[in-house]
């Protein structure tokens, strides 16, 4: 949806019932369009919105750990996204969910802070694209233990 430069028009033969539309961008949102035509007469067109699914992370890894702070990092998604959402979850089952603002290098990284020394907690990151959430990534992470 948008420009029109980018439409693209595309004959099916009569006989087919389906057509797989490839190499469309991650999280965005296209219009069909389908006409019958029959003798040179093209019908009224039956339209339809439909978007691709947004791009997943890549792998999500901890690249430091302390007493109190846990720091994250992921390979963003191909596809273009308005920001990510990263949730922690302790054993006892209290979360925390943050916005973490997109990166224009090719990982993200972000600093939960405020933690309880000695801790694992489980760590949730995925993308978001015009309000629609993409797969998400995981991965455990243990605060250290309480220096004396």
């Amino acid at each position: 949806i948008g420009d029109e430069s980018s439409m693209k028009q595309i004959r099916v033969p009569k006989d087919q019932l389906t057509y797989t539309i490839l190499n469309l961008v991650p999280g965005t949102r296209y219009q069909v369009v389908l006409r019958q035509v029959k003798n040179g007469v093209s019908s009224e067109p039956g339209q339809l919105e439909a978007s691709t699914d947004i791009s997943s992370l890549g792998n999500i890894w901890l690249t430091e750990e302390t007493e109190n702070s846990l720091e994250v990092e992921w390979e963003n998604p191909e596809g273009e996204v308005d920001y990510y959402k990263l949730k922690y979850l302790t054993p006892s089952g209290q979360q925390t969910e943050v916005a973490v603002p997109k990166s224009r290098d090719v990982k993200s990284r972000y600093i939960i802070t405020d933690l309880q020394p000695s801790t694992m907690y489980q760590i949730t990151v995925w993308s978001v694209k015009d309000g629609l959430d993409g797969k998400s990534s995981s991965a455990n992470g243990t605060t250290e233990i309480d220096r004396p």
